[in-house]
């Protein structure tokens, strides 16, 4: 291949894709399901970049079948990144047949290829040549777009309703938060889009003209996607291990506690947090502080969610900010750093730190503890 140097850096990205892949399918240090639905994921995204890199070309005119089977690697990104984050947050779960459903879609588009392609239809251009055939493919292709987007809608549904109810269970959710993949996922959303509009999602009778330097720039884009989630997982490879993810509760059941005995509640909850000061642990959970007022979690949770119009997180860091607050105004502590008085408050992570002063306080720390010198 004579490539040039966007060319380049388009492909290898594409190889170093296929090398993270197999890392995370076979690597016994990355072994669970959630992975290898990963590995799936990034495993279509790799061949995607590696054949239209091939196609421009002009390698893959030989080999027009394995060209369009190739097509069906789409229909597959969705469902392998929807059973990653669902795996990735219940890591109890197994796959079951039930999960197999979700392969459907593919498997029908894979024998429509098939079928066309052992009927002597290897190419967009003997499609073309038939209107009904060219409609169809071209509602088969939408079909499969639109099925992406649904796919990348659910798994950015289902990340915010986890994150939202890590927030109400947990009071330190850095290492468990997965915000760093539902920007991925917006990313990756909005690429397609405009993978949409720009290019007509490759749909040939539709009359979108492909710049050559802009696809390359298309391309060079889902590339570094691949080169971003590579260098994170080594630089981060928590990210890749759901060891650390809570347990998820699916348990929706409401309290019923009366209105009376939620204030008798909140008053008990806020004397105990003045008092005994558990928030000062950066491992305080909702069923632990349940367990020191000796109530049940959903009758707690409701608590502070209805007492104090807060999730469990804000409530319990609102406390551990006031108590920041009140030693950077110590003189006797001026000689404290900052990041030691967030830890020994309960917030283990400077941008944390940094992220709540500026919400509940509308500065950094370091502005704060200015005023008093």
């Amino acid at each position: 291949m004579n490539l040039d140097f966007l060319n380049s850096l388009i492909f290898f990205g594409g190889i170093q894709g296929l090398g993270l892949a197999a890392l995370l399918f076979f690597t016994h240090r990355f072994s669970s399901l959630a992975n290898k639905m990963l590995s799936g994921f990034i495993l279509c995204l790799s061949l995607i970049i590696i054949r239209n890199i091939t196609e421009t070309q002009g390698l893959l005119l030989n080999f027009s079948y394995l060209a369009i089977i190739t097509n069906v690697l789409v229909p597959l990104m969705g469902p392998f990144i929807y059973l990653y984050v669902s795996y990735l947050i219940d890591n109890t779960q197994s796959f079951t047949k039930s999960c197999s459903r979700h392969f459907l879609a593919a498997l029908a588009y894979f024998v429509v290829i098939t079928l066309a392609a052992l009927f002597g239809i290897t190419t967009d251009k003997e499609i073309a040549h038939i209107p009904w055939l060219a409609i169809t493919a071209a509602i088969i292709q939408l079909s499969v777009v639109l099925q992406l987007f649904s796919y990348l809608i659910l798994t950015i549904r289902k990340i915010t309703a986890y994150n939202l109810w890590l927030r109400n269970q947990c009071s330190t959710i850095d290492k468990q938060s997965l915000l760093w993949l539902k920007r991925l996922l917006i990313g990756i959303a909005t690429i397609f889009l405009t993978w949409l509009f720009l290019f007509g999602a490759d749909i040939k009778i539709l009359p979108f003209k492909q710049p050559e330097l802009l696809t390359e720039f298309f391309w060079l884009t889902f590339s570094i996607l691949i080169y971003w989630i590579g260098y994170y997982s080594f630089l981060s490879p928590d990210i890749f291990l759901p060891k650390g993810l809570p347990e998820n509760n699916n348990n929706k059941t409401e309290s019923n506690i009366t209105s009376d005995k939620l204030e008798q509640l909140l008053t008990k909850l806020n004397t105990h947090m003045e008092t005994d000061k558990p928030h000062l642990s950066a491992t305080l959970t909702l069923k632990i502080l349940a367990n020191q007022l000796e109530i049940k979690s959903k009758d707690l949770s409701r608590v502070i969610n209805i007492g104090s119009n807060k999730t469990f997180f804000d409530f319990v860091n609102s406390y551990r900010i006031e108590e920041i607050k009140r030693i950077l105004k110590d003189e006797s502590q001026r000689h404290q750093k900052i990041e030691i008085i967030a830890y020994e408050s309960g917030i283990s992570s400077t941008s944390t730190l940094n992220r709540l002063f500026k919400k509940y306080v509308d500065m950094t720390p370091s502005q704060y503890r200015a005023q008093f010198e």
